[in-house]
């Protein structure tokens, strides 16, 4: 399994929430794991440097074929405190609005999917789906036939009645107001839907 988040931030943006909130997630979970974890298969922690600059298509383009073949599953950990935050689950079993860009989900996805949620539901908050992409760090493990999964509280995109209800917050309001601006600060975290998406990583 590989797990990862990406470490840059836009210019001029602290970037806590993204992506400090992922990075902290990931590292928080290998020091739960420990140096001699008590797990069968091999984690791996992955933080890209340049995730625009497709750092884990790189990556992935470093590997023999028998090395991808190990990798069962990536795991992406990406703005798991926006201060307007939703729950979403990387859309595995294309369940949602599909992206008309993916033409075809790695089975396992689904699955991750489903434990994501799960563990979301059991945490008291009803997750809801997010289009997979072609421009995310997990779109190269996607294409490279990978299953892959993952959470996100929301960036940019803007904050319906439906989801203020579901999950409170402000509507007409994007889930960061901060996204890859000055104001993405530690300050500006919401703490709460970090201590439940950090865990739900884990």
């Amino acid at each position: 399994m590989v797990a990862g988040a990406n470490l840059d931030s836009a210019p001029g943006s602290p970037g806590i929430n993204d992506n400090a909130t992922g990075v902290a997630a990931l590292l928080a979970t290998a020091t739960a794991l420990g140096s001699a974890p008590t797990v069968t298969n091999a984690v791996r922690f992955t933080f890209w440097g340049s995730e625009s600059l497709g750092a884990a298509g790189k990556y992935l383009a470093g590997l023999d074929p028998g090395q991808r073949d190990d990798i069962a599953v990536y795991l992406d950990a990406d703005m798991l405190g926006s201060p307007n935050a939703g729950y979403f689950t990387f859309d595995g079993d294309q369940s949602g609005q599909p992206n008309p860009e993916i033409t075809a989900v790695p089975e396992g996805s689904a699955g991750v999917e489903r434990t994501l949620a799960g563990y979301l539901n059991l945490a008291g908050v009803r997750p809801a789906d997010i289009p997979l992409d072609r421009t995310s760090d997990y779109s190269a493990f996607l294409a490279a036939g990978i299953p892959v999964g993952g959470l996100t509280t929301g960036s940019s995109q803007k904050k319906s009645a439906v989801q203020a209800r579901l999950w409170g917050g402000k509507a007409g309001v994007p889930f960061d107001p901060n996204f890859r601006g000055p104001r993405d600060d530690i300050g500006n975290v919401d703490r709460h839907a970090l201590s439940l998406t950090g865990p739900a990583i884990a």
